[in-house]
């Protein structure tokens, strides 16, 4: 884990804040901790410094998740690094989520797992710039 106004300071530098239908979740990792993509398509953005988040079209992302349906004896832990890691159930149960991003050769990456669960799509932000959480509350209930 990384000091907590890192996590803060990744939303202020982030070039993108959105919020994204997820089409379609990715399966978790095999050892447990990982990455796992998710495929989504923009609902509302917030902001979007350079004007390149596609509108029209399904991307994928990378969540880094941990798989809570996995038997304890064969996941390995994870690597050192300031990864917020989230339960495989939930990722896999959400209909939105609210993402701070930066380009990233030809696609998108989430900074510093700045990303929130969602049930439903919101007006306004449920993870706003000026949060004093490193990463928002999930929003699933």
């Amino acid at each position: 884990m990384m000091p907590p106004e890192a996590y803060r300071q990744a939303r202020v530098d982030a070039t993108i804040h959105a919020q994204c239908r997820v089409v379609k979740a990715g399966l978790p990792p095999i050892t447990g901790y990982g990455p796992s993509n998710l495929t989504v398509r923009v609902e509302r953005v917030f902001r979007d410094d350079n004007q390149v988040l596609p509108k029209d079209k399904d991307f994928e992302l990378a969540v880094d998740v941990f798989d809570d349906t996995a038997d304890p004896k064969t996941v390995r832990p994870p690597r050192l690094s300031g990864a917020l890691f989230k339960a495989w159930s939930r990722v896999s149960i959400a209909k939105f989520v609210e993402v701070y991003l930066q380009v990233s050769g030809d696609g998108f990456q989430i900074v510093h797992s700045q990303i929130t669960l969602l049930k439903e799509a919101t007006e306004a932000p449920v993870c706003p710039v000026e949060s004093e959480e490193i990463a928002c509350p999930d929003r699933l209930a």
